[in-house]
């Protein structure tokens, strides 16, 4: 009866490496366990100094009898400030059940490479999040002669923004 008890129980588990360099995407997995079938809800502490490039659900997976759900949440970080960094714990919530993680221990050192900054090449921006400056009908076609528009959009980190001396020209 007590196995039965400990299997319907809210449980979370924040999992990330213990190092990274500087610049460098970080995968932080938070895995999510409940009784039922509803999809607790996760809140997600002050990431502070890390930037955010993307936060999604990767998996969810209920229990083959109904009595259970399993979600994975995956966020992508990245900081350029070095020594350690403590994450607070993510909570989750599912009806009057509340349960917390415990706090994650992540020390940033200094990136290998010196002098310009990293560009964080192999992390994914989820720009749904962001919003578009401006969205308008895309064409399928552009035909030989005709004027098209190319649009881009530049993200960049707040240490970042403050290093700009002029605007980026293309």
């Amino acid at each position: 009866m007590l196995i039965l008890r400990l299997a319907a129980q809210l449980a979370v588990i924040a999992q990330a490496p213990d190092t990274a360099a500087a610049c460098e995407a970080v995968e932080v997995s938070v895995l999510v366990r409940a009784p039922g079938r509803v999809l607790p809800t996760l809140s997600t502490p002050s990431l502070r100094p890390f930037d955010v490039l993307r936060h999604s659900l990767a998996r969810v997976e209920y229990r083959a009898d109904g009595s259970g759900i399993q979600a994975e949440f995956r966020i992508t970080l990245t900081t350029d400030q070095l020594g350690t960094h403590r994450i607070a714990p993510f909570e989750a919530r599912v009806d009057e059940q509340t349960t917390r993680s415990a706090p994650i221990a992540l020390t940033v050192r200094q990136a290998r490479s010196r002098g310009r900054p990293t560009v964080v090449a192999r992390a994914r921006i989820d720009t749904s999040i962001l919003g578009s400056p401006r969205s308008g009908p895309s064409a399928d076609r552009v035909y030989v002669g005709q004027q098209a528009t190319y649009e881009v959009a530049v993200f960049l980190n707040q240490p970042a923004r403050e290093r700009l001396r002029r605007n980026p020209t293309f």
